[in-house]
């Protein structure tokens, strides 16, 4: 097991699993069986133990640990690929490799709103309703190799 791993109880591990295929809060709730509030909280732990800052580093990080194994999803329309602006390419590219909306709009030089819209756009697009399933819709196109370097 990872050393990062074995920071976490095996409840975190399980949220982990969830948070990586991008479940909510309350799906994961009902589907642990717990409150949503403890779901939140054991969240709180993954980010403070994982040192990591949101939900897109949990999963980038799941991946990269072996937790985010990919699952059958719908297929990707070939044609939201293709129809892909440049500037969404860059953003989806950066969200998969873990970083946050702030690092990315200093990379591109744009605004954080303008890397928010673009993900908005793009989790339309890919018919995700978080930015962890836009990541692991894409890697299913674009599967990553080690995106934090562990």
């Amino acid at each position: 097991m990872p050393h990062r791993l074995r920071l976490l109880t095996t409840r975190e591990r399980d949220v982990l699993r969830l948070v990586a295929r991008g479940q909510s809060s309350p799906a994961i709730a009902s589907a642990l069986g717990l409150s949503p509030h403890t779901v939140r909280v054991h969240r709180a732990h993954l980010l403070q133990k994982l040192q990591v800052r949101n939900s897109a580093q949990l999963a980038v990080l799941a991946y990269a640990l072996g937790l985010n194994a990919p699952e059958r999803s719908p297929p990707i329309d070939p044609a939201c690929v293709d129809g892909l602006t440049p500037r969404e390419a860059q953003v989806i590219q950066a969200l998969a490799q873990g970083r946050t909306s702030k690092e990315i709009a200093q990379a591109l030089g744009v605004s954080d709103q303008t890397v928010r819209k673009h993900r908005e756009n793009l989790m339309r697009k890919f018919q995700v309703h978080s930015t962890a399933a836009l990541i692991r819709r894409w890697w299913a196109i674009e599967p990553p190799g080690d995106p934090l370097g562990i």
